[in-house]
This record gives C-alpha cells, sequence and structure tokens, in this order.
C-alpha cells in the first residue's frame, strides 16, 4: 500500500497534464512515424523494426512521462505556484500536504537525473537538456508571468517533448533516430500554432493567474477580445497547416470540424466550466491537426534546406 501511495502521488504531479502532453505527444510520435520521412533511419524503422513499434511507443510514454513529472514538480513546488494551486487545483501534492517543498525538491533532483540519464542512454540528450531549459526559465526566472514568453515557451517545451518521442519512436534497437529537415519545417508550423492559441488555456485559470499577478492573455486584453482573437487565430491555422501538407480538399474537413466546435464553445459558452472544454476541445483540434502528415499529398511543392519531397504513398 505505501509503494502504490508514493505512484498515486507521482501520479498527481502530472494528472492535468495528462491531455496537454501525454496523450498528444503521443498522438504527435506515432503520426509523424507512420508517414515517414521525420527520421534519417526511416527505411530501417518501416521494414526491420514493425514488430517492435509498439515497444517503441511505450519507451516513449515513459520518457515523455519522466520529463512531464520533472517539469510539473519544478512547477508546482515554487510558493507562487502553490498560492495558484491552492485556487485552481487543490488536489495536487504539495498543496494536499502529500509532499512538503524540500521533498519535492528532492525529488525534482532525481527526476532530472533520470530524464536526462535515460536521454543519455537513448542518444537524444538535445530534447531532455531543452526540456530542462526551458523549465528553468518558465519557473525560475519568471518567464511564465509574461503573456508573450509564456506562450514561446510552452510551444517550446511541447515540442521538444514531441521530438524526443518523434525520435524513439522512428529510431531502433535502444536508439533514437536524428531528424530530419522535413521534421524541424513541421515542428516550426506546429510550433507557431501552439504559441498563438494556446492561451485557450488561460481562460479558465484566470483567478488562480490574477491571484499570482500573471500576465495572461485575458487579464490584459480582456475576456472578450481574447475570444474573438483566439478563433481568427485557429481559423487561420486550421487552413495553414493542410496547406503545409498539400492534402486533399477532403482532409480539410476534420481540422475544419473540430476547429469550428472549438471556436464555438469559445464564443458562445462563457463560463468556467466550458472553458475546461474549450481546453480539452484544443487539445483535440491540435492531435486532427497532427495527423495531417499521415494525409499529405504531393510535397514535391515544398523545400527546406534543398530537402526533395522524401514521401509517395
Amino acid at each position: 500500500m505505501p509503494l502504490f501511495s508514493h505512484f498515486y502521488t507521482l501520479w498527481l504531479f502530472t494528472k492535468s497534464d495528462f491531455k496537454t502532453v501525454i496523450f498528444p505527444t503521443t498522438a504527435f510520435a506515432i503520426f509523424n512515424t507512420f508517414s515517414g520521412g521525420f527520421t534519417e533511419n526511416d527505411n530501417d524503422s518501416k521494414d526491420g523494426q514493425r514488430l517492435h513499434f509498439a515497444s517503441r511507443i511505450l519507451i516513449a510514454v515513459i520518457w515523455t512521462w519522466l520529463h512531464l513529472l520533472m517539469e510539473n514538480i519544478a512547477n508546482q513546488r515554487l510558493p507562487h505556484a502553490i498560492l495558484e494551486d491552492r485556487l485552481n487545483k487543490p488536489w495536487r501534492p504539495i498543496c494536499s500536504g502529500r509532499v512538503n517543498e524540500e521533498g519535492a525538491r528532492h525529488l525534482l533532483l532525481v527526476t532530472i537525473t533520470l530524464s536526462c540519464g535515460l536521454s543519455f542512454a537513448l542518444d537524444i540528450l538535445g530534447p531532455s537538456v531543452a526540456l530542462v531549459v526551458f523549465t528553468y526559465m518558465y519557473n525560475d526566472l519568471g518567464g511564465a508571468d509574461d503573456s508573450i514568453l509564456r506562450n514561446v515557451l510552452n510551444a517550446c517545451g511541447l515540442l521538444s517533448f514531441g521530438a524526443g518521442a518523434t525520435a524513439i519512436c522512428g529510431g531502433s534497437g535502444f536508439r533514437a533516430a536524428p531528424l530530419t529537415s522535413l521534421a524541424y519545417g513541421w515542428f516550426m508550423v506546429v510550433a507557431a500554432t501552439i504559441t498563438t492559441t494556446v492561451s485557450v488555456q488561460d481562460l479558465e485559470d484566470c483567478e488562480g493567474d490574477r491571484a499570482r499577478g500573471r500576465q495572461t492573455l485575458p487579464l490584459v486584453l480582456g475576456d472578450e477580445p481574447t475570444r474573438y482573437i483566439l478563433s481568427a487565430l485557429i481559423i487561420a491555422w486550421t487552413t495553414i497547416c493542410p496547406i503545409f501538407w498539400n492534402v486533399s480538399t477532403l482532409a480539410y474537413i476534420p481540422p475544419l470540424l473540430f476547429g469550428l466546435g472549438l471556436i464555438l464553445n469559445l464564443l458562445r459558452r462563457r463560463h468556467l466550466s466550458a472553458d475546461k472544454v474549450s481546453w480539452r476541445l484544443w487539445c483535440v483540434w491540435m492531435m486532427v491537426l497532427y495527423s495531417l502528415p499521415c494525409l499529405q499529398g504531393d510535397l514535391r511543392s515544398w523545400s527546406f534546406s534543398s530537402l526533395n519531397a522524401l514521401l509517395q504513398y
């Protein structure tokens, strides 16, 4: 029972971010791997490693969760974060008394060591180090309190998760695979999408953000302008992302439907419970965008660093 209690405590640190990080990152990596062209040993991963793909997904999920645990402990241990969680998420381990601040500090040191150690073994240290740096900038250097920098760091963090998981899924043996220029090009589009629309999350956290003194988009511009700006940006990226992959007309339908559903919820239902739904819809909308590489058409019209199209289905 004590062992279960410890695992439950670790799960509570990451509970609220499964829909934000674990599920979308796993989907992102799977779609990228199946579409092909994202890792340098793509042919090997398709022909020789297909039977081992499930185990590589499991490794990617473990890698993602371990880094998420590190990131969440780093965030939740700080005094202002504890104050915010008492208003928004009182069940978290430090607020509920399951772990004290000193214990969280020791746990953070352990998770950083384990995260970097696993990444070194997988030959994918870059995304791991990037996550440590972005987490430090976000929490300890006040990046979370600036409306623009906060969104940029969120995007960089989510893309670091995605890059690591994609490299693991596309690798072979116990080694991750190097990413291609095509992968980095798509990652930049996704980063821009996240940076400009992730403020959907801030609509449900206004009370805690106001108590903390955080300058989020809804608190700076106001609730109504934020909703209309986000709606316009969602429509824009719902169009741009399919264009990037040159998908067929039918492939525009899923992101458009989910994007419109998100916009309708943002504009017509303006209360806390509806804003929580909006955040979940945003996560689903992003996963639909992540699937676009699998629906691509002709990539010959796109070049990144003189890269020719890698896939023809």
